[in-house]
């Protein structure tokens, strides 16, 4: 396919790929080679060789560089607007952030980040929200403090904090041991 970033060289030869069913604002159907997406369904991708190595596009990036004149930079996206991944109308695509795209999609990470309250009601206000930064997740603090109480309240039924000293004269240490019946 393309030679360099020339990719108007190769107009034509992209264009025998799409086929176009119904009014131009419908899909392009993208019917040459495609690969599987990471979680959707199949992408048009197009691969040829430059300077000895082979190299691959999306042909939705190709799509919107041959009707923009730019390919979108690193760490944008171009988001299929009618859901369609064969799809290379750029009618249907828009360069868009990472997060923009995911936020979009209808996966579960867009599905829990588009809720404003918690499966008991509790609304994600500030003073109500734990982010977790290391799974980029959040949780409603009334419902963290109420599921630690549950646990502590059943640990109690069956062990019993006790005080430990240590030899060294450090702090003492609190530790669980099981309550004997």
């Amino acid at each position: 396919m393309p030679k360099g970033t020339n990719i108007q060289d190769h107009h034509a030869n992209y264009w025998q790929h799409i086929r176009i069913f119904g009014a131009p604002s419908e899909c392009w159907t993208w019917v040459g080679s495609s690969r599987n997406g990471d979680k959707g369904g199949p992408y048009g991708q197009v691969t040829w060789k430059e300077d000895g190595k082979v190299r691959n596009e999306a042909t939705h990036r190709i799509a919107v560089r041959l009707a923009y004149g730019y390919f979108p930079g690193k760490g944008s996206t171009v988001d299929h607007l009618c859901r369609d991944t064969l799809c290379v109308n750029p009618l249907h695509l828009e360069v868009v952030s990472h997060t923009v795209n995911v936020a979009r999609g209808i996966g579960p990470t867009a599905v829990n980040t588009a809720k404003t309250h918690c499966d008991h009601g509790h609304g994600f206000t500030p003073d109500n929200t734990y982010k977790h930064d290391a799974v980029g997740g959040r949780r409603c603090k009334i419902c963290h403090l109420t599921t630690i109480r549950k646990y502590l309240d059943a640990k109690l039924k069956t062990h019993k904090k006790v005080r430990v000293k240590r030899e060294d004269g450090g702090p003492d240490r609190r530790v669980w041991v099981p309550r004997v019946p």
